[in-house]
Order: structure tokens, then sequence, then C-alpha cells
């Protein structure tokens, strides 16, 4: 079972990176394939490098 939750949950943190991507005017779709390849280490890189969100 847990075997079966891990690409689940990574696929869900790149679909959660992909849309906050696009909402500021990132990469989105090369933001969504670094986490879903790296997820535990990509999330707080993309925390730190993440623009403002715009207006």
């Amino acid at each position: 079972m847990p075997m079966l939750l891990l690409p689940l949950i990574s696929a869900l943190c790149a679909y959660m990176i992909f849309c906050d991507a696009q909402a500021r005017n990132m990469n989105a779709h090369g933001w969504a394939l670094f986490i879903l390849l790296s997820t535990m280490l990509g999330l707080p890189v993309y925390f730190l490098m993440r623009k403002p969100r715009r207006a």
C-alpha cells in the first residue's frame, strides 16, 4: 500500500505546483516535472524560488 501512495502524492504535488506556477507566471511545466521527479527535495526549492503572485 505505501508503494502505491508515493506516486499518487508525487503526482498531486506536481499538479498543485503546476497550478501555482501558472498563477505566478513561471515555467509551470518545468516546475511540475521537477517536482514529479524529486518530490520531497523539490518542494522546498520551489517555495524558495517562486515569484510573488501577480495581481
